[in-house]
């Protein structure tokens, strides 16, 4: 009986020692830096219009700084206008997947045609504004990439670029 024991409590033991090191790794992955790019479109309704948001977005993050690349287009009755912004950003980490991403710099390409009415509107501070913030959530997904959300609800799919 006591040999039994003795063996449950080494599996119990070896299986918590094997969760703590794939724990660290995940978490230790997403501390040393982020790469990856998620294609979107956000659909915003009302009872008078549709506006359309088709985007790419590019994440790059690296010791406590990075650059988002937001591109694609916004429709609104009928009207289009080309959204083209690169945040320089930085950004602190809580509870290994909470980030909380402030703007240091933003570049506004010369053909960007949102007008800042539509951005303040639709636009999130941090690709809108110098100074601008941001907290998202960002989960590991598997190998392929990160679970990117603004609350409890998912917003994309960030797939991973090596």
């Amino acid at each position: 009986m006591k040999r039994k024991w003795c063996i449950i409590t080494s599996i119990i033991s070896v299986t918590a020692v094997v969760v703590a090191v794939i724990n660290y790794i995940h978490k230790k992955q997403i501390r040393d830096g982020i790469s990856c790019y998620s294609q979107v479109q956000y659909d915003y309704v009302s009872d008078k219009k549709t506006v359309v948001i088709h985007a790419g977005i590019f994440f790059l993050f690296s010791n406590g700084h990075g650059v988002i690349t937001y591109s694609g287009t916004l429709s609104d009755q009928g009207n289009e206008y080309t959204i083209k912004r690169d945040a320089e950003v930085s950004y602190t980490v809580s509870n290994h997947e909470s980030f909380l991403i402030r703007t240091d710099k933003l570049n506004v390409a010369p053909f960007d045609t949102l007008p800042e009415s539509l951005a303040k509107k639709f636009l999130y501070s941090y690709i809108r504004e110098p100074n601008g913030w941001t907290n998202i959530g960002i989960q590991r997904n598997g190998e392929n990439g990160y679970l990117i959300s603004t609350n409890p609800i998912p917003q994309l799919l960030c797939r991973s670029i090596k």
